[in-house]
């Protein structure tokens, strides 16, 4: 976003930057859940993924070594990552709306929104850091 307060333009060029990185996360989401779960037809989405990784039973070699180094906090990131997933698809422009009922652009709301996507992008970021680290684990053998 350009320095300042943000322009309606950043807000929507930062909010489509955020949807592609969360469908390619989404994507390799559902990559590493398909690695570990022995029958792939469960992973049918982004959030049968993130289930499937969060209690995968440790059936296979892969799913034990992700169960060995997925933490509790790695947990509850995949979880944030889910409903910031979901506040990009489903709810975002419903929950910050940035032009009031005339059309006129709200300031106030486009920093707020702003905010926001900021914090989105940092969960997504952490995320993509920890599937950088769970490919790595799952495809090395023991």
């Amino acid at each position: 976003m350009t320095a300042g307060a943000p322009t309606l333009t950043d807000i929507l060029v930062s909010y489509a930057r955020r949807v592609r990185d969360g469908q390619e996360l989404a994507r390799r989401l559902g990559y590493l859940a398909a690695s570990v779960e022995e029958n792939i037809e469960d992973v049918t989405d982004f959030h049968a993924a993130v289930e499937t990784l969060i209690g995968s039973a440790p059936v296979s070699e892969s799913a034990r070594r992700l169960n060995a180094v997925l933490t509790d906090h790695h947990r509850r990131l995949l979880q944030e990552t889910r409903r910031a997933r979901n506040d990009l698809v489903y709810d975002f422009f419903i929950d910050y709306p940035v032009e009031r009922s005339d059309g006129t652009v709200d300031e106030a709301a486009l920093a707020r929104a702003g905010a926001h996507l900021a914090a989105i992008d940092e969960t997504l970021r952490e995320a993509r850091e920890l599937v950088d680290r769970l490919e790595v684990t799952v495809m090395s053998p023991t």
